[in-house]
């Protein structure tokens, strides 16, 4: 199993990350968060303790370059004004999961490529979702 190391300050330049479509559930600064970008950003260090079958049901271990990915979005979200995510965990195939619980509804986003991510939001009393890409450029 292969580890990343993960910093809070990058050592080179990344390109911006775009958001694809415009969402109206992003959920920005003062939105009641209960976690921090800095302890986010330890939880996402504790993915690279995962290996495969970490679930006991043959789960793939997180992709170090989707951790990494998943790292420079944490800096993009904060750099915009985004709330932290209440969560971020592992994907049963290699994949990295935002999660927000917001009072609109739900947000989550996967990091399923290097220079990728994938959105769903659904609003409070809703059942569609509202899909969106984040790409890095």
């Amino acid at each position: 199993m292969a580890t990343v190391q993960i910093t809070t300050t990058p050592t080179v330049k990344r390109p911006a990350w775009h958001l694809e479509v415009n969402t109206a559930l992003v959920p920005k600064k003062g939105s009641p968060s209960v976690r921090t970008w800095p302890q986010l950003t330890e939880d996402l260090r504790a993915l690279n303790q995962l290996g495969d079958d970490w679930d006991g049901q043959a789960a793939k271990a997180p992709d170090p370059n989707l951790i990494r990915a998943a790292q420079s979005l944490v800096e993009y979200f904060n750099a915009n004004n985004w709330s932290c995510a209440d969560r971020v965990i592992a994907g049963v195939n290699g994949t990295i999961f935002f999660e927000w619980h917001v009072a609109d509804g739900y947000i989550e986003i996967e990091v399923i490529e290097p220079n990728r991510a994938e959105g769903r939001s659904v609003k409070t009393g809703s059942q569609d979702a509202e899909t969106f890409v984040l790409v890095q450029r």
